[in-house]
């Protein structure tokens, strides 16, 4: 899957933002280290490494700006700070709710 197709959505936006997860850092011996990023829609885009910072973890959230013809990837420390509070707000949720009603969720 190309660049271009995963951020066909933003096309015609100039400077609309697409985040993405790291989902894993790929290295083999004898080939370039990729870094698979997960997108909105469940896609998987592997990019070689080198285009990112070199303190990339899995977890992290990767900004994809297009401007024009132009493509920037950085690193979004903000984003994955308000998607980590967001899983702990969550998590203490369903934690709160299982104590209350002895354990069952409703769906």
């Amino acid at each position: 899957m190309s660049l271009d197709e995963i951020t066909g959505d933003v096309e015609n936006a100039v400077n609309k933002v697409l985040h993405c997860v790291v989902d894993r850092l790929e290295s083999r011996p004898g080939f370039l280290p990729w870094v698979m990023l997960e997108m909105p829609a469940g896609d998987v885009l592997r990019i070689p490494s080198e285009l990112l910072p070199e303190t990339i973890r899995e977890g992290d959230v990767v900004a994809i700006t297009r401007g024009g013809s132009s493509v920037t990837l950085q690193l979004d420390p903000e984003e994955k700070a308000r998607r980590r509070e967001y899983a702990r707000e969550l998590r203490a949720r369903l934690a709160a709710r299982s104590q209350d009603d002895g354990g069952d969720v409703d769906v």
